[in-house]
């Protein structure tokens, strides 16, 4: 995690909790004993009402139900667009996007480039001095094709004196294996 011992704590972001996968992860990395002495907090997002209860039911089985219940994770049934209305400019530590649909869920319903680029402005906006935002893209869908070059030309366009972006591309897998997007925020 990015900050020293001697700081107040990390600010994590999942901003697509789908299934609770991610934020579990998350909370492990965070809370490793399960103790919330950190200060650390980790706030999960999902338009879904059901990927919410999916992540608060995945997060209760492994025993960070007393986490949630002190605020210290939080469950927001909101766009992930709308992250900047949760978290203060400069503060978010790690942010995290699984793009695409809720596994086993309907598969119409999925992320898109519209949603998707205000959502990664707004954590731009809200990531800290070497913070990182981690973007998982899924192109063998059509609305994943497209949001992967709005992604792409978006992250590109970055400012390259406030920003690194790296794109990493599986060159041994067939057909259309997940993609990932790395933007670190240099000051």
């Amino acid at each position: 995690l990015p900050k020293g011992s001697d700081s107040p704590g990390c600010t994590v972001i999942d901003a697509t909790c789908g299934g609770g996968h991610d934020t579990l992860f998350l909370a492990t990395s965070l809370w490793p004993d399960h103790s919330d002495a950190d200060g650390h907090r980790l706030l999960a997002f999902d338009v879904q009402e059901k990927a919410i209860e999916l992540t608060r039911n995945r997060l209760a089985g492994a025993n960070f139900s007393h986490l949630i219940d002190r605020g210290h994770i939080r469950l927001i049934s909101d766009s992930h667009e709308n992250i900047s209305e949760y978290v203060d400019t400069n503060l978010a530590d790690i942010i995290v996007f699984n793009l695409g649909y809720l596994p086993g869920g309907n598969k119409s319903l999925t992320t898109m480039p519209e949603s998707t680029i205000k959502a990664v402005q707004s954590a731009l906006h809200i990531l800290s001095k070497d913070g990182l935002i981690c973007i998982t893209i899924y192109s063998g869908h059509p609305a994943g094709a497209q949001e992967k070059e709005t992604l792409l030309q978006f992250a590109e366009g970055l400012d390259s004196s406030k920003y690194h972006a790296s794109y990493i591309r599986m060159i041994n897998q067939y057909g259309n294996p997940p993609e990932i997007l790395l933007i670190t925020r240099k000051n």
